[in-house]
């Protein structure tokens, strides 16, 4: 019964436990206010404002900030957004296997075809069985249109099959941080077992934007395709109607996305705009196919909502400068100084709410030791500071560094190292032991003495016993 009780009792902590899982995610960022959350019609969304100076490798989440996300963890059908993470990991093999491409071909088979088109209803370029294309054609269509064919042609060039490309874009993605993402096709054809999240997509779009030659696909408007055997050459509009100056949809500040619509879970974009000096990635997921008022742009508008929204009520600012005195290190082994000044190595810089009063932001600092041993070197990182707004939004985190070298006294060290072998408990330790043993050899000694004079007397006795 005991046993019994334990196992209902785990078994509501783990659950209590899952349950508290999506509140924690949603957590972060800022709320939106009523009427702007109206309009922002999505199951799932992030937007955040991008550093242009932070490089996708040096960190995503610790160099942008993310100003909202709903549910950024729940795993939803991507769609044809999936299309950046396949010229993520496209432009990864042609960079391994340095590809040109501008020369280097794929031919679109019967076989792609009829393993992987026919049937679907999937977008399409109309290749021809036979028709060969520049890596960069199939590269840049696949994203700019949605062209299937291109995309399954694409991924058959660089990794020799669909199935390895699938194979090895999954655990490529791992290493990037989309660790919620499990694909199984190369065209976003809707599929149960395919899905990603907000958050993960936004890293995708982040290392994408990173590599011009992604970023223009992303950016194009329209592409024309010259055939390098088989077909015409023929230009398509992109499939983001944002990006497209003809289009009721067309949103100035953006400079790049991919669309994406699936039966599953609805409407889905991924893009980056631009507003004055202001560049936001925004990500949105399981949008209905279409309004109670019939407009099919429902991912368009939500989108346009939010960066809007960050707009209007974030500035950028700098919360750290460079060299600024954050707090001081106790140091030992110095003749002259006891502790040491620690500045912020770098400038820390990130989007604040508009009424946010800087006086209320708490700076928690970590440094790595109590106390540090001399010397230290001017510019050596002892810990860093990072500063919060409320209890769990974090604005940054800056290394905090010694502003001035300490010299080591030799003497002083030559001391410490001997007060440490005298106070060491291995030294004690051994110590004990010997005396121990010291104290066990000297009863043993004593016993076998006594031992040996007894037998002597004994011996003697037994020689002068009298006779009767």
């Amino acid at each position: 019964m005991r046993k019994l009780k334990k196992i209902v009792v785990s078994a509501c902590i783990a659950a209590l436990l899952l349950c508290m899982a999506p509140l924690s995610a949603l957590a972060a960022g800022y709320e939106l206010p009523s009427d702007v959350a109206k309009e922002m019609n999505a199951r799932a969304a992030m937007t955040v404002y991008m550093e242009a100076s932070a490089p996708a490798a040096d960190g995503i989440a610790g160099r942008d900030s993310v100003l909202y996300e709903k549910a950024a963890d729940t795993p939803l059908d991507p769609a044809a957004t999936v299309r950046v993470m396949v010229g993520l990991y496209a432009k990864k093999l042609i960079d391994d296997k340095k590809l040109d491409i501008n020369k280097a071909t794929g031919i679109y088979t019967e076989m792609l075809r009829d393993n992987y088109i026919w049937g679907t209803g999937l977008t399409l370029a109309n290749m021809e069985a036979g028709e060969t294309w520049t890596v960069k054609d199939l590269l840049s269509l696949s994203m700019i249109q949605t062209a299937a064919d291109a995309a399954v042609t694409l991924a058959a060039t660089t990794a020799g099959s669909v199935d390895a490309f699938v194979l090895g874009m999954n655990e490529y993605l791992k290493t990037i941080g989309c660790t919620n993402t499990t694909l199984v096709n190369v065209t976003g054809l809707d599929d149960p077992r395919q899905k990603t999240t907000a958050r993960d997509l936004y890293i995708a779009m982040r290392y994408a934007l990173d590599d011009p030659v992604l970023e223009e696909a992303l950016s194009s408007a329209e592409y024309t395709v010259t055939p390098v055997k088989g077909g015409e050459p023929r230009s398509w509009e992109s499939s983001n109607y944002m990006l497209r100056e003809s289009s009721e949809y067309y949103y100035e500040p953006m400079i790049a996305g991919k669309t994406g619509v699936s039966e599953i879970d609805g409407k889905a974009l991924v893009s980056l705009c631009a507003i004055d000096s202001y560049r936001y990635i925004t990500v949105v997921l399981g949008c209905p196919l279409e309004d109670e008022d019939g407009d099919t742009g429902t991912h368009y508008n939500a989108t346009e909502t939010l960066p809007r929204w960050a707009m209007n009520n974030f500035t950028y600012q700098t919360l750290v400068k460079k060299n600024q005195p954050m707090t001081r290190a106790d140091v030992k082994l110095s003749w002259t100084v006891d502790s040491v000044t620690l500045v912020a190595k770098d400038t820390l810089t990130s989007v604040v709410p508009d009424e946010l009063d800087l006086d209320t932001v708490r700076t928690e600092i970590k440094l790595d030791k109590e106390c540090y041993e001399a010397p230290i070197d001017k510019g050596q990182v002892l810990g860093h500071a990072t500063l919060y707004i409320r209890e769990d939004q974090s604005l940054g985190t800056v290394d905090l560094v010694a502003s001035e070298s300490v010299k080591r006294s030799l003497l002083l060290f030559v001391w410490s190292r001997i007060c440490a072998v005298i106070t060491s408990p291995w030294l004690w330790g051994m110590i004990v032991i010997l005396v121990v043993l010291l104290v066990a050899y000297i009863g043993l000694a004593i016993a076998h003495n006594r031992e040996k004079k007894r037998n002597a007397r004994n011996r003697s006795n037994r020689r002068y016993k009298p006779m009767k």
